[in-house]
């Protein structure tokens, strides 16, 4: 895979960030349109992009949204989630410029990728999540052991400051995201629930390692949230631009 855009990241002057877009086409356009007319460029997908999934015509989808981001100039990036097709996305290979380009304006973040931004701001991510509904799934066909956080993922994305870190989890002691989750909870088997709460422990060290003045995820609630333990929860463009 030739990449077309292999400094994306690091060039772009405007980032615009999407939640879990679980392959739904459509929305992604949309989304993507709206994004041209205010003048961004690049796309970034916090988890469960979900357009590598079995049991769809994958390639088609990939190859028609690769051809309708050309045409508006954009490429979109993503770091992964819980719901992919570990098997599938790690057929493509890493590239000299640390990042797995499935397409040349498509392109995954992996877990541990560090860049700089146009901004001088330094950008981390961490994907990957541990899914609460894994009883409910088959190995290998809607889940897959690749989709947790290992100790060798936060090796490589090693103790340095990162003024911004991307990712799909959460960091623990998020007073309004607990509330949500012990209201919610009730209805997922022990199980399933400690599986989860073990994820996000692992993403939490991580989150400890590259300690953040900006974190953008995609909540469980499929919600984009922005949080740092060192300014208000808002969005401000300068730490990404």
């Amino acid at each position: 895979m030739t990449a077309t855009g292999s400094g994306a990241l690091s060039a772009t002057s405007r980032i615009g960030f999407l939640g879990d877009t679980h392959g739904d086409m459509q929305h992604v356009l949309a989304v993507a349109k709206t994004m041209s007319d205010r003048g961004i460029e690049l796309l970034v997908v916090l988890g469960d992009f979900g357009f590598l999934w079995p049991g769809r015509n994958w390639g088609i989808d990939i190859d028609k949204l690769s051809r309708r981001l050309k045409m508006t100039a954009q490429t979109l990036a993503f770091v992964d989630g819980n719901h992919e097709d570990f098997d599938l996305l790690y057929k493509f290979p890493v590239a000299d410029d640390g990042l797995r380009w499935i397409r040349p304006n498509i392109v995954h973040i992996p877990r541990g990728y560090r860049t700089v931004l146009a901004s001088g701001a330094t950008l981390a991510a961490l994907g990957g999540a541990n899914s609460v509904d894994i009883g409910h799934r088959v190995l290998g066909r809607s889940v897959w052991v690749e989709e947790s956080i290992t100790n060798a993922d936060l090796t490589k994305l090693g103790p340095d400051h990162a003024d911004v870190l991307i990712g799909h989890d959460a960091p623990l002691d998020l007073p309004s995201l607990d509330a949500w989750l012990a209201a919610t909870n009730h209805g997922w088997p022990p199980a399933g629930l400690k599986y989860s709460a073990e994820g996000r422990a692992m993403f939490h060290r991580g989150f400890q390692q590259a300690r953040p003045r900006l974190y953008l995820a995609a909540t469980t609630t499929g919600t984009s949230m922005n949080w740092s333990p060192t300014a208000p929860a808002t969005w401000n463009s300068r730490h990404v631009s």
